[in-house]
């Protein structure tokens, strides 16, 4: 590949990669909100207290179903904790998602310019500037726990902005080291998900048991698309430009004849 050409669409696919980044979970420019997302979770006794028990990552654990459970909403913020994470649980509960539903989308309000969504250490937080018509109580932060590769599939796929419809169980976890565990992780834990969505601060999470996932409206696919495809077309062209200079380096070698 021509040198100039090389550098021309290296600048073309760094300013696609940029600006789909900020484009493509930009939950605040979704107008199409869907009718299902606008209904509050539904929570329901659980036919049996039976057990999910498992193993994964040096800890065996025990899960006890407390409700029924189903919620739909706007994904507001996202968090995938395996990326940097210390402990072998996380593995088990990889990724957290903040949604908001009902008036919150109804009125619009999720779009206020003075209102922000952020995730760290387990913990959903929201803050505005002025006043907000955000009501708290139509916002839950959400971990997932979910034993069926397919199932986890698709929550890998999901971004903020994407709406989607969560089927499962309301759970309390109760695990023990069976194995292997990082020097970080305690010999054991146990967690208790919130049962209200009113509550905030420590305990006030929902941990669900996810026997079922749909995305039922993806935010913005077409810069989804172009952010995924200007990643690998600027990974194959730095790779394309390290081979041209490696054979360039061995032709233009000291000593090397060359015609």
């Amino acid at each position: 590949m021509y040198p100039k050409l090389r550098k021309i669409l290296l600048v073309v696919f760094l300013l696609v990669l940029v600006i789909s980044y900020f484009l493509k979970d930009n939950y605040k420019t979704v107008k199409n909100i869907q009718p299902e997302v606008l209904k509050a979770p539904l929570q329901d006794v659980v036919d049996s207290n039976e057990p999910i028990q498992f193993s994964q990552d040096g800890f065996a654990y025990h899960l006890t179903p407390v409700a029924k459970y189903q919620i739909q909403g706007l994904v507001v913020s996202q968090m995938d904790y395996r990326f940097f994470s210390i402990y072998n649980s996380d593995s088990v509960f990889p990724v957290d998602l903040c949604l908001t539903w009902g008036d919150n989308l109804a009125n619009k309000s999720y779009q206020e310019k003075q209102l922000s969504f952020s995730q760290d250490a387990r913990f959903c937080f929201y803050k505005w500037r002025g006043e907000t018509a955000i009501n708290p109580d139509l916002i839950s932060n959400n971990h997932l726990i979910a034993s069926d590769s397919k199932i986890l599939s698709i929550i890998n796929k999901i971004k903020a902005g994407d709406q989607v419809l969560i089927s499962g169980y309301l759970v309390d976890v109760k695990a023990d080291k069976a194995g292997q565990v990082s020097d970080y992780d305690p010999s054991s834990f146990s967690l208790k998900s919130s049962l209200t969505r009113t509550d905030t601060g420590a305990g006030a999470c929902e941990i669900i048991y996810v026997d079922d996932i749909k995305i039922v409206q993806v935010a913005h696919p077409i810069w989804s698309f172009l952010f995924d495809f200007s990643f690998y077309a600027l990974a194959v062209l730095i790779f394309l430009g390290f081979v041209n200079f490696i054979i360039y380096s061995y032709v233009h070698k000291p000593g090397r004849k060359t015609d």
